[in-house]
């Protein structure tokens, strides 16, 4: 009977078989008597192309108590002047009975994306700015049903372990709950990313 491969390998295999160059690394915190349990972080790429400055990331540190314990997703790069922290998530059976008594912190305008989704932010005028716009908020809300928890992302996650991505201001499509490992998925997050990419560059 065959072993069950990691995650490291189906991811492996994924980038072999569509010819994308993959990086991991895992590195273990120092134990002691007091603490012999040995913790890890754990890193892993994959470049999109060599032609486009996007990548599918995974991330788990096991000591961290965060919510960025654990993630995946893809990301890229975006211009200075994404400067602030935003995230945005599909909203919930929760979030409609809080909307009775109180309303959003953050409004785009548009009442077909403003019922659909909740943007938590430290600058509501660049989320207002970018979030404002019809096509973008089209693509934002296919991304939130492509998979359950997703959640879109302005410098809400540190993915400094990618060479090209460090210390820029970077969009995500992120999921707190498992590394993403069905490689369909992954390339269907890639296509959107690149979607993403058109109407933000194009419009700042």
């Amino acid at each position: 009977m065959s072993e069950e491969k990691s995650s490291y390998e189906i991811l492996q295999d994924f980038a072999k078989k569509t010819n994308r160059q993959i990086e991991f690394k895992e590195q273990a915190y120092p134990s002691t008597i007091i603490h012999p349990i040995i913790y890890h972080i754990r890193t892993l790429y994959i470049s999109e192309s060599t032609a486009n400055d996007c990548y599918y990331a995974c991330f788990q540190d096991s000591r961290r108590d965060t919510h960025d314990l654990l993630f995946s997703g893809v990301f890229f790069p975006l211009p200075e002047i994404f400067s602030g922290n935003a995230s945005i998530r599909e909203k919930d059976f929760i979030d409609k009975i809080n909307g009775v008594f109180r309303k959003p912190k953050v409004r785009t305008g548009s009442l077909r994306f403003d019922s659909k989704a909740v943007i938590k932010t430290n600058d509501p005028p660049m989320a207002q700015r970018v979030f404002g716009q019809r096509r973008l908020q089209d693509v934002i809300l296919k991304a939130l049903t492509l998979y359950e928890g997703l959640i879109i992302s302005v410098n809400d996650y540190d993915v400094n372990f990618i060479p090209s991505l460090k210390g820029k201001p970077q969009f995500g499509l992120v999921t707190t709950q498992e590394w993403i490992l069905d490689g369909s998925l992954i390339e269907k997050l890639f296509s959107l990313s690149r979607s993403l990419q058109t109407h933000l560059l194009t419009n700042h």
